[in-house]
């Protein structure tokens, strides 16, 4: 079999695989929606018998534009709010912020444990935003809640993982 023959076989197959990195959703209304899995960017445990931190990133993109949902597990308080328009100041590697706000109001979920809670908000990716994530690494995320401020320094290998997320789309201009 040619070269050529072979690839065009092969191309049906990738195209299959790049899309099965996306989780598709169609609405009521008939929109739909793509997102990545939620991916741990931040993780540090808790003292004895207590519940560590956890933050957990995803993207989400529908005809509204691109979201980014912050998932949080903390052993901090059972009880907290994310305001609607609440801020998350996220700092990059080259020492620029970016300040995103929550697009809705969140109360936290009570850990099964009854210690410790669960928690995610949703921010609105803005165009120059979207690209200075695409290809700057994260320092540190700071999340402000009604536990105040939760701080989330990034380690090296979970720098990229946001990048890397919006990395699973169409490039955005």
């Amino acid at each position: 079999m040619k070269p050529a023959c072979l690839l065009l076989l092969l191309l049906p197959a990738l195209q299959l695989t790049a899309q099965k990195k996306l989780k598709v959703e169609t609405g009521k209304s008939g929109d739909t929606t793509w997102s990545t899995k939620y991916e741990k960017i931040y993780v540090s445990p808790g003292g004895k018998n207590a519940v560590g931190e956890i933050l957990k990133s995803a993207v989400y993109k529908s005809k509204n534009g691109f979201l980014l949902a912050l998932s949080i597990q903390t052993g901090r308080t059972s009880i907290m709010t994310i305001d609607e328009g609440a801020a998350a100041i996220i700092e990059l590697e080259d020492g620029n912020l970016i300040t995103l706000t929550s697009i809705n109001m969140q109360e936290s979920r009570r850990a099964a444990s009854d210690y410790g809670c669960f928690i995610s908000s949703f921010y609105r990716l803005s165009g120059p935003a979207l690209r200075q994530l695409r290809i700057n690494p994260i320092k540190s995320i700071v999340i402000n809640s009604s536990a105040g401020k939760l701080i989330y320094k990034l380690k090296e290998k979970q720098a990229d993982s946001i990048s890397d997320q919006l990395g699973k789309f169409e490039p955005v201009n």
